[in-house]
């Protein structure tokens, strides 16, 4: 699929997804000519026959198989040393690409020298637009965000007690500035890629996509969500394959790490009780629930 070097390259990172992945990957295989793209598919001991399918379907896609299960960030990080393209896009497998959205994202990035990572517009399958301002774009989220606002209830009490939404930081056409952009599909300068060194190794699946445009914003470059472009996602449907109760601790581990990283003193302070406390509370509506989270 490669005839020069590529202009972006692809890393996606599965799980027990088989037949997500292999929409995704015929998504990519037809993807309008003009750009050359590298795809790499990191397995994570997969026991559904992913990697096999990869291997057998898509002789083309570069694939990594993990003898375990190494989560979404340090995955990715085995395939960025291995990316050629000027642009890297992580990509979900429970997504599935349009066939211009890799020459929009391209040209949008091209036009923005000081843009370092951007995203889509996500819709269903039906293509119906998601809600941006919840699944494509945000503003940092503040310790009491990511401790109350797991759930309907907690929502409605964050903005009982006062949380206000976020603004963009600028709007221009069909763009908008931001703090971050959805993990399900970002797409990054690889210069900029390069100078932060990929995801933080501590941070497994959650919190990634906020830590690294933080990462990026610091290193001089903005952070865009493009409504010119789209994409198919299937909401989180890796993670639902996957057990609450540890699905719930690794988002309360991960935004620990995150916020004793990026917080002030008090929000350094208070991370690890408040959210653990959360996690309890997680566990039980577990259990209340007969074993599900949602």
């Amino acid at each position: 699929m490669i005839a020069t070097l590529p202009d972006v390259t692809l890393t996606i990172v599965s799980f027990n997804t088989a037949d997500l992945l292999r929409h995704c990957l015929a998504s990519i295989a037809a993807i309008e000519p003009g750009l050359a793209v590298q795809t790499i598919v990191v397995d994570n001991a997969s026991s559904d026959g992913s990697a096999d399918m990869v291997e057998r379907e898509f002789p083309w896609v570069e694939l990594i198989r993990n003898p375990t299960n190494r989560y979404f960030a340090p995955a990715h990080n085995q395939a960025f040393p291995l990316a050629r393209g000027r642009y890297v896009g992580i990509l979900n497998p429970d997504t599935r690409l349009f066939p211009d959205t890799l020459h929009r994202m391209t040209a949008f990035m091209d036009a923005r020298p000081g843009a370092g990572i951007s995203t889509c517009l996500y819709v269903r399958e039906d293509g119906t637009p998601l809600k941006a301002e919840a699944h494509n774009y945000w503003r940092f989220h503040s310790l009491w965000y990511g401790t109350l606002c797991r759930n309907t209830a907690g929502e409605r009490l964050y903005w009982a007690l006062g949380g206000a939404p976020s603004q963009p930081i600028r709007v221009e056409d069909d763009a908008i500035e931001t703090d971050v952009v959805s993990g399900a599909f970002l797409f990054v300068r690889k210069e900029a890629l390069d100078r932060i060194g990929g995801f933080d190794r501590r941070l497994l699946m959650y919190a990634t996509e906020d830590d690294m445009c933080a990462s990026v914003k610091a290193a001089g470059y903005r952070v865009y969500y493009y409504a010119g472009a789209r994409l198919v996602h299937a909401v989180s449907a890796s993670v639902r394959r996957s057990s609450p109760f540890r699905i719930r601790w690794l988002f309360a581990a991960d935004l620990m790490r995150y916020h004793r990283k990026h917080g002030d003193v008090l929000t350094r302070w208070l991370a690890v009780p408040t959210l653990f406390g959360a996690y309890v509370i997680d566990t039980l509506v577990i259990v209340s629930r007969g074993g599900r989270w949602k």
